[in-house]
């Protein structure tokens, strides 16, 4: 977009590009009044902005049995926050459902926006906005519990309080944690790529400056060539990510060291191990790469950060397993095509 075009142009541009139905609207007498509308709108509902601006929106595009309910939805947004919901709007062609979204720009004045969920992709697409708002709020509650056992554990001369508190704060910490990983998933499932031909040496050594930055003391060792070619996609430093931040994290050791080598090598496949000094893979971990245990809300271990290594490491064609040898710390081994082509 033409940073030279004024800025009313160019909202006037963005408005028009948008994807999903936009109303813009005002409030009068406690009714929502139509300022304008874009041209999705205008396709999806069949009226388009000179037909309807200035008139009331509840006359033309909601159903005389759910009136009440969008105006409630409309008119009462805490000013500057946005809504979310399911509602049914009624077009030239009949009704359709949409995921509604309004947000307050004031008191008086704001925007709709309706996104079509009749089809099964829209469905999708939306339920992922929902997805997102649901996560945000979480998010939110749980920093404001965070802090708050924090202000208790600094300021309490009551013991119990103080182990309460900090109990509380435990538990939010796992639970934002576990949200993040559910955006993760949500990201790496919902993903379509195509397998390429991908420098592993480059990302490992990327992951390994990441953790070495992030964690203070630790010891990473890199035995591997500058050139090492897998085929995967771009979501496989996501599993190298898991593994040697898991390594480093979960250490008792001081230093903490993880030693990232080639074990085999051959003409259709690589095989690349992280080992670590650390205390040892829980059992239930062991268990999801070796396939005995399934997701559950009861079984899912400190966090699902395995889970998706597994999936990811599969995705790309690829197998992950644990070494049984009886010796200090851990060894996780993934195997990976090599390309048909060099990188």
């Amino acid at each position: 977009m033409d940073a030279n075009i004024p800025i009313q142009n160019r909202f006037h541009q963005l408005f028009n590009q948008i994807d999903d139905a936009i109303i813009e609207f005002e409030i009068k007498n406690g009714e929502p009044y139509i300022l304008d509308v874009n041209d999705t709108f205008s396709e999806v509902f069949g009226y388009n902005s000179e037909e309807i601006s200035g008139k009331p929106l509840n006359d033309y595009i909601v159903p005389i049995t759910k009136k009440p309910d969008t105006d409630q939805i409309i008119q009462h947004e805490p000013h500057g926050l946005a809504s979310t919901n399911f509602v049914e709007g009624v077009t030239t062609k009949g009704n359709k459902t949409f995921v509604y979204e309004g947000a307050s720009c004031n008191d008086d004045h704001g925007f709709a926006i309706y996104s079509e969920i009749s089809d099964e992709l829209r469905r999708e697409r939306h339920l992922n906005i929902l997805q997102r708002v649901l996560r945000h709020n979480l998010r939110n509650d749980l920093n404001v519990i965070i802090g708050r056992s924090e202000r208790i554990i600094e300021n309490s001369e009551d013991t119990q309080a103080m182990q309460d508190a900090s109990t509380v704060k435990k538990a939010a910490s796992r639970l934002s944690r576990l949200g993040d990983e559910a955006k993760i998933v949500q990201k790496v499932l919902g993903e379509e790529e195509e397998l390429e031909p991908i420098n592993a040496s480059k990302i490992v050594n990327r992951v390994v400056k990441d953790c070495q930055a992030q964690f203070k003391e630790n010891e990473i060792e890199v035995d591997i060539p500058e050139q090492v070619p897998i085929r995967a996609d771009k979501r496989i430093q996501l599993a190298f990510q898991n593994l040697i931040d898991n390594a480093i994290r979960h250490n008792n050791k001081n230093p903490p060291k993880v030693e990232i080598e080639i074990v085999e090598y051959n003409e259709d496949t690589i095989k690349l191990a992280i080992s670590d000094n650390g205390p040892g893979i829980p059992d239930i971990e062991k268990q999801i790469i070796t396939d005995s245990k399934k997701i559950g809300p009861l079984n899912h271990g400190s966090g699902i950060g395995m889970w998706i290594t597994k999936w990811v490491i599969e995705m790309c064609d690829g197998s992950i397993e644990i070494e049984t040898e009886n010796k200090e710390g851990s060894t996780i081994k993934i195997e990976l095509n090599r390309p048909r082509k060099p990188v």
